[in-house]
């Protein structure tokens, strides 16, 4: 399985509706927690979360969700995965030089009048992250391919002479 995440470097907060303070001024935006879901909307695949950025504010961030397994299938949905986040992009992207705006202006769905969202570049270079979902057991095959796969219950360093490779028995081995 392999997920991918995208920082897009564009900030986003939470206007709070008709919130005011002692004064009786609206309060200022807030910025969204890391990994708090921005957009609570299944978008075919991929969830907009947010993530920390600098000044103590929050950026957007596209995750792929659920991860997809890496296979001929997988890959089949991640290219659906893709362009649906690229639709939302391409969306966003058109609003780059107009300064803050609210998210349903793009999605038109009114759960999301109170994300705010920062323009902060005209590209939206995003910062591309993996992560993989490697069985623990798989590891000595991915150093030494070939190697058997060590079981999990195995005794320490049980295939190495046999595969060649250091033995694995969980993450205590890996850390000594």
């Amino acid at each position: 399985m392999v997920g991918f995440e995208f920082e897009t470097g564009w900030f986003v907060d939470f206007q709070p509706t008709g919130a005011f303070d002692d004064n009786g001024d609206i309060v200022a935006p807030a910025p969204f927690a890391k990994k708090d879901v921005v957009r609570h909307t299944n978008n075919d695949g991929f969830r907009v979360e947010a993530d920390e950025a600098e000044q103590g504010r929050s950026e957007l961030e596209f995750v792929t969700r659920p991860p997809v397994a890496e296979s001929q299938a997988g890959r089949q949905v991640l290219f659906q995965v893709m362009t649906a986040m690229a639709t939302m992009t391409t969306a966003l992207l058109g609003r780059a030089g107009g300064g803050q705006f609210s998210l349903d202006q793009i999605t038109h769905d009114d759960e999301d009048a109170n994300t705010l969202v920062t323009p902060r570049d005209a590209a939206m270079l995003a910062g591309p992250q993996a992560t993989t979902a490697l069985m623990l057991e798989h590891i000595p095959g991915m150093i030494n391919p070939g190697a058997p796969a060590a079981p999990l219950d195995a005794a320490p360093h049980a295939h190495a002479a046999a595969a060649g490779a250091a033995a694995f028995r969980g993450l205590a081995t890996l850390i000594r």
